[in-house]
């Protein structure tokens, strides 16, 4: 909408919504008298749209269930329109790899790239000449805990953690190209799933990554908290990088990370709230740490804060004042990119993508071997303890 008033050659021309509920709000918020269409189905969508095609050019943004993310963008890339999807593009790597093959006139709202810490710290690299020696990365939250006690129901939550986490990390690659770091090989070396998302404290089930209740262990159980690493491989250097995701709330490594930049810099990392209706407070951990020798950076993403450590002392580096939010400049780039008919650059989301699969197929190799209600019983005793920490 804001898009549409500000650019006369941006039609907000229609939206998609099967509840009935969500319908009737946006028909109150479109109130600009615009020539808005609703739908409860895509098929219509798609077919309604098929008639502005002469009229120029459409773009659709997917912001639906991530198991139809992939059947979507296909459809797009059919009839010629372009595709701004959220992630993740696919749930599994043959998804992707299709994907891969359509037309250049799709990509993901990856809505970190625009977060004002990561544009921050990559003005600071840039400005200070840095060279980036390892990378860390926190994205842990409680949104499963909260699901499996059914205090919190989102149709996102789906994919596994690392999924559905790890791929906002894709910023990283922005830091690398900045400090002129070109990755010439990704090499996995670490996968690990601490804990596997189960249905409930009271039920003996597990999810799978399109969101369906499972009764067995199986490749496509989803995980709830894991970790990948391995080595970012340049000309000159290997960089190592390990990539943390949570559904439980926060991993005990971030706990010690947590606290240890608490006491250096007296900001609380971890953001807890209180949301309505819930009884347990709602918590987020979102850091990045780059350390580039003897200058460490560390990118606090929830309530954006950038600090800097340099020769022991450490200090907040003010954020660049960026006019809009961040999906809006997301939102904003890719009209741009339709209107010009520019060929998107995949090759960040290819990095990202491949180091998320590798990790998958790591740890998918060794769910075979997990006991059930070993893996239930594990998960459940983390959600106790956890629930009691987050309280407290």
């Amino acid at each position: 909408m804001q898009l549409s008033k500000k650019y006369d050659f941006v039609e907000f021309a229609g939206i998609t919504e099967i509840n009935p509920e969500r319908r009737e709000f946006i028909k109150k918020k479109a109130e600009y008298k615009s020539k808005l269409k609703i739908f409860d189905h895509t098929f219509d969508m798609y077919q309604e749209t098929l008639k502005l095609k002469d009229k120029g050019k459409i773009m659709i943004y997917d912001v639906g269930p991530s198991e139809l993310h992939y059947s979507h963008l296909s459809k797009s890339m059919k009839f010629g329109f372009w595709h701004l999807t959220e992630k993740p593009s696919a749930l599994t790597r043959e998804e992707f790899e299709q994907e891969l093959k359509l037309p250049k006139k799709w990509n993901c709202d990856f809505i970190e790239e625009e977060n004002e810490v990561v544009l921050t710290a990559i003005n600071y690299l840039k400005r200070n000449k840095l060279k980036i020696k390892s990378i860390e990365v926190f994205r842990e939250s409680s949104i499963g805990l909260q699901k499996i006690l059914g205090t919190f129901v989102r149709e996102a939550v789906k994919g596994g953690c690392l999924l559905d986490k790890s791929a906002h990390e894709i910023y990283i690659f922005s830091f690398l190209s900045t400090c002129k770091q070109e990755i010439k090989n990704i090499k996995p070396t670490k996968a690990r799933a601490d804990y596997l998302m189960i249905e409930s404290l009271n039920k003996e089930n597990f999810l799978d990554i399109f969101g369906q209740i499972k009764n067995e262990i199986s490749e496509e159980t989803a995980t709830a908290e894991n970790i990948v690493g391995g080595l970012l491989e340049t000309k000159k250097s290997k960089i190592p990088f390990k990539l943390y995701s949570s559904w439980l709330g926060v991993s005990e490594e971030g706990k010690r990370i947590s606290n240890k930049l608490k006491k250096l810099t007296n900001y609380e990392f971890v953001r807890k709230k209180q949301e309505k209706g819930m009884e347990i407070p709602y918590e987020d951990f979102r850091l990045f740490i780059l350390n580039c020798g003897s200058v460490s950076l560390y990118g606090e993403m929830k309530n954006r804060k950038l600090f800097v450590e340099r020769d022991k002392k450490i200090g907040e580096v003010k954020l660049l004042n960026l006019e809009e939010d961040q999906l809006y400049r997301i939102l904003e780039k890719f009209v741009f990119k339709v209107l010009k008919g520019e060929e998107t650059n995949l090759e960040n989301m290819k990095n990202i993508v491949r180091i998320i699969f590798d990790g998958k197929e790591k740890i998918q190799g060794n769910l075979r071997n997990k006991d059930k209600l070993k893996e239930i019983e594990k998960t459940k005793d983390i959600i106790n303890e956890r629930i009691k920490s987050i309280t407290n």
